[in-house]
């Protein structure tokens, strides 16, 4: 068990942020994120040899000073530079997830948060009188799955929320298979080609089929007339594939645009 009394932050004898793990699991407090004075409690869990997972567990309390509130985003920030989940109610009705637009000054700051550490929201359902207040953040989109809002815990007019946690995301061997054409048997090539009949090929078939056939005989041409190497690439995880990357190094260039813009401001 960990624990984070409120007394521990403000004057204030009742209060405080809780954790439970079951003794399966390997953990430790995260003495530097802990060490920020706000409503916040992180722990590690290790998930192999220097590798491991922050959870953090917050609440905003509607009277907690801008002080506070400053820490606790600025605990989110350094978390976030690692894979963390974080979760906890952080008093924000007004927020819209879907158009990411807030009606006061801290549900736009806490958007462009979540923008910047790049976390995805994952709940959906209000828990508390139709108010969405109760949030599972991630640094990675596949962290979370089977989020479910469910019944009340206790005494709480708070619906629970309950989820699983991926620890690890599986990796694969890239291997990419290039064809040298310039020592391809054309000679060959041409031949097998003239040698197709398509219209024998294509009859009584459906047009899907005619595709693949289509698609399939130029293909084991090249396979068998044109030398080909394997390149092996570094282990990549499997859901980052090349679109993906393509728009993580689009929103990191913005950024550094953005801080540049932002450094240059405060010099003027």
């Amino acid at each position: 068990m960990y624990r984070r009394d409120r007394s521990s932050v403000r004057d204030n004898r009742d209060g405080g942020v809780l954790i439970y793990v079951k003794e399966v699991y390997n953990t430790s407090e995260n003495n530097t994120l802990n060490s920020i004075k706000c409503e916040a409690l992180w722990i590690k869990i290790i998930t192999g040899v220097n590798c491991f997972i922050n959870l953090g567990v917050c609440y905003r309390s509607q009277n907690a000073s801008s002080e506070e509130v400053e820490n606790m985003f600025s605990s989110i920030k350094k978390a976030s530079k690692q894979q963390t989940v974080i979760v906890g109610d952080f008093n924000f009705p007004g927020i819209n997830w879907n158009s990411f637009e807030g009606k006061n000054l801290y549900e736009e700051l806490f958007i462009n948060l979540t923008h910047d550490c790049f976390l995805t929201q994952h709940v959906t359902e209000p828990m508390r009188l139709d108010n969405l207040l109760d949030l599972v953040l991630t640094t990675q989109p596949n962290m979370v799955e089977n989020l479910e809002v469910i019944d009340k815990f206790s005494t709480s007019d708070h619906q629970m929320i309950e989820c699983d946690v991926i620890a690890k995301t599986l990796v694969k061997d890239v291997v990419k298979v290039r064809y040298c054409y310039n020592c391809a048997d054309y000679e060959k090539i041409k031949t097998t080609l003239q040698e197709i009949t398509w219209a024998e090929l294509f009859a009584n078939k459906k047009v899907e089929d005619m595709w693949q056939i289509f698609i399939g005989k130029p293909q084991a041409i090249i396979t068998s007339c044109v030398p080909s190497k394997k390149f092996f690439r570094k282990k990549r995880c499997a859901w980052v594939d090349f679109r993906t990357r393509k728009q993580l190094k689009k929103s990191l260039q913005k950024m550094e645009k953005i801080q540049e813009h932002q450094e240059n401001l405060r010099f003027c």
